[in-house]
């Protein structure tokens, strides 16, 4: 085939199989370039895929792959099964406290879950043909999980002679400190010959004694046995003899006591290596710097992770962006929306998508904000409503402007009114134009539901939403709880009752303590106890608002404290269950969920 002829040279048969060729390579591109862990876009897309399937936190995953970025590779359902597998035989509680304990142990998740479930069905059987307990020594030692089976067999076989001591009490030394098991027997067999040497002055079972008693000791390399043994000569005298009782005593005291070791082994390893990394960091990017460069980017933005992973996966811009980039954007950010440069990090914690727009577009933004929101009586509104408004609402200014202008279109009708009037109930409650519009006629429908259901026409809820328009972001629990209070305080009649009053004055269903306070003013919608004597005397009226369209007697508004000339001739006292058209006791006539003023309307 002629490949390297022009394209307009080449039959229909010879453009269809290049076609082909070329769809092949484009697909074998994508999935090389969504295995490079060097991009940071990469790494939030596989992070944001496998914290959805795991239900972790991203800072502990990515904290995880730091150390090991192939994870992020695997399917996700693999790394929930070795993360399963490794609970089970550590007796953890959840997916985070492996996680948690994989920062301390990276290899815990190198092997497969096939892999991984043979081995531990192999090393359970092994250590309780030897009287152990797999989950007993893993738990105190996770990372012998990663050691083969028959490596630990020599090791457990050989412990015996190693310390001189029967094969009961060295699984008891073993049991009590698995770490033994990461060294192999000639080491652990020179450290015990340097403790012989050191103790020499005693009976060998007395060494046996304190190994039994004190196994950690063993865990302490050859040359830090010396100098801390020679540490507490030095401190306590030069008797041998004295140190080796205080020791036999109390153990502690050689465990803890000081040792001088040296300095030059480990940073000679480090600089040995040093050049090596140079040479390779020159030529190619390591699959680590996708997941610290993700992390570097929540660390100048003081954003959690998580709210990173999202636009960091759909390819961002801040993807590419240079140390040094976010603080310069926050900067240019206050000076668009004239704030200070604490309140633009604040926005830009609630909202990383702010830094990407341009200075002209947040500004508009803000207008059109500014045009929904005027100044009401309130003080909801205006410059500092709006400014108020994005300090709890960032989001508002990654939107368009035909979405707000939609919003308030569509909450015009969930609450059927015309869209003239919005303005002046968002001035009073901005927050509803960051709800979305199904959210606000949801909450709508539980407000009604509350009231009785089908049984309140949808237009009477929708006028108490606007008279009082934080039912609309109040809790439907924190609502319901708050009537059903109020119900109970009315006694017997209650339910209808507290529907009138909530029909009067909606923000009895706002308050902690409805109705608490007898000296409290109209301004706050408080009801005075004789207001309630009369809401009963009256049939349940909530206020001279409801009984003027009612048409029923009383049509003044006693909410200020006035008492009705008819309550006033009566100068009885009378409970809130009683009434003048009522005998005590008797049952008044209410529908399901509706009250007295329901059933007249």
């Amino acid at each position: 085939m002629r490949l390297l002829a022009p394209v307009e040279d080449l039959d229909w048969e010879e453009e269809v199989v290049l076609d082909k060729l070329l769809t092949v390579s484009t697909e074998r591109m994508q999935r090389v370039e969504r295995r490079d862990l060097s991009r940071l876009s990469v790494v939030a897309e596989h992070l944001l895929e496998h914290c959805t399937e795991l239900q972790v936190s991203g800072e502990l995953l990515a904290s995880v792959a730091a150390a090991d970025p192939l994870l992020l590779l695997l399917r996700p359902l693999e790394l929930r099964a070795r993360l399963q597998l490794l609970g089970s035989v550590l007796q953890l509680p959840s997916t985070s406290s492996v996680l948690q304990l994989t920062l301390q142990y990276p290899t815990l998740l190198c092997r497969s879950s096939s892999a991984l479930s043979q081995r531990l069905t192999e090393m359970d059987a092994l250590l309780k043909s030897r009287g152990l307990s797999l989950q007993s020594m893993a738990r105190r030692q996770p990372d012998l999980l990663v050691q083969a089976p028959g490596s630990l067999r020599i090791k457990i076989d050989a412990i015996p002679a190693a310390l001189d001591l029967p094969p009961r009490r060295a699984r008891d030394v073993i049991a009590r400190c698995p770490q033994l098991l990461r060294r192999s027997p000639a080491t652990v067999a020179d450290r015990y010959r340097v403790l012989q040497n050191l103790f020499d002055s005693v009976p060998r079972n007395y060494l046996s004694e304190l190994v039994t008693q004190e196994p950690r000791v063993l865990c302490l390399s050859s040359a830090t046995l010396a100098a801390k043994f020679a540490s507490l000569t030095r401190k306590y005298g030069a008797f041998q003899d004295d140190i080796v009782d205080i020791i036999l005593v109390d153990p502690n005291v050689f465990l803890n006591a000081p040792a001088a070791t040296s300095a030059t082994s480990v940073p000679k390893k480090k600089q040995r290596q040093q050049p090596a990394d140079a040479a390779r960091g020159g030529s190619r990017q390591s699959p680590a710097d996708g997941v610290a460069q993700l992390l570097r980017l929540a660390a100048e933005l003081r954003v959690p992770l998580e709210s990173l992973l999202g636009p960091c996966a759909a390819g961002s811009e801040m993807c590419e962006w240079a140390p040094g980039t976010v603080a310069r954007r926050i900067d240019a950010l206050a000076t668009a929306l004239s704030v200070s440069a604490d309140e633009a990090a604040a926005l830009v914690r609630g909202a990383p998508g702010l830094l990407e727009l341009r200075a002209e577009t947040l500004q508009g933004r803000r207008a059109v904000l500014r045009e929904l929101l005027p100044a009401g009586e309130g003080g909801g509104g205006g410059a500092s409503g709006v400014s108020a408004l994005l300090a709890n609402h960032p989001l508002l200014l990654l939107a368009q402007p035909d979405e707000l202008r939609a919003r308030v279109a569509a909450l015009a009708a969930a609450l059927g009114m015309p869209p003239q009037r919005v303005p002046s109930l968002l001035a009073k409650c901005p927050g509803l134009i960051a709800q979305p519009p199904a959210a606000v006629a949801e909450q709508l429908g539980r407000v009604r539901e509350i009231f009785g259901g089908a049984s309140v026409p949808a237009s009477l809820v929708a006028e108490m939403v606007t008279r009082e328009p934080r039912l609309l972001s109040t809790p439907a629990a924190e609502l319901e709880s708050s009537f059903e209070t109020l119900a109970l305080s009315f006694g017997w009649s209650g339910r209808e009752t507290a529907i009138d009053v909530c029909m009067a004055d909606p923000s009895m269903l706002i308050r902690d303590k409805p109705g608490a306070g007898a000296g409290d003013s109209e301004s706050d919608g408080s009801l005075m106890a004789g207001d309630a004597q009369m809401l009963e005397e009256d049939g349940g009226g909530g206020g001279g608002r409801i009984r003027a369209r009612r048409g029923g007697r009383g049509a003044a508004d006693t909410r200020g404290g006035g008492v009705p000339p008819a309550l006033e001739e009566q100068g009885g006292k009378r409970s809130p269950g009683s009434s003048g058209k009522q005998q005590r006791g008797a049952k008044p006539k209410v529908g399901k969920g509706g009250g007295r003023y329901l059933e007249q309307r």
